[in-house]
């Protein structure tokens, strides 16, 4: 907690408050390549390839848990461009969003790139 914890606060931090910084630190440091979902490097490459922001466009729904409103006003597009990119990113990949476990490998990938 204490390598995490914002220290200029004076507060007194648990490792529960900063067990997610942790993960990811961990993740980013010992994780395998193999381990990220496949996806995200199909993204990826596609992206570079086509100059998209698919890979982009992706982490901010899924951070923001798949409402379509508050993707679009964090991406500043607007909600047809969202979807349209969401349904690209289905085609090329064949990810499920709608399977809770596909997400949370897909967020966890997120977290080790």
């Amino acid at each position: 907690a204490l390598q995490y914890g914002d220290m200029e606060d004076g507060a007194i931090y648990a490792c529960d408050d900063c067990g997610l910084l942790c993960l990811k630190d961990v993740l980013q440091k010992n994780a395998p390549p193999q381990i990220v979902h496949p996806a995200l490097r199909q993204l990826q490459a596609y992206d570079a390839r086509h100059r998209t922001e698919l890979f982009h466009t992706l982490h901010v729904f899924l951070l923001q848990e798949r409402n379509q409103y508050h993707s679009a006003e964090v991406l500043h597009i607007h909600r047809n461009t969202l979807l349209y990119r969401i349904q690209k990113i289905r085609d090329l990949t064949g990810v499920d969003l709608d399977c809770p476990d596909v997400r949370l490998y897909l967020l966890l990938s997120y977290l080790t790139i």
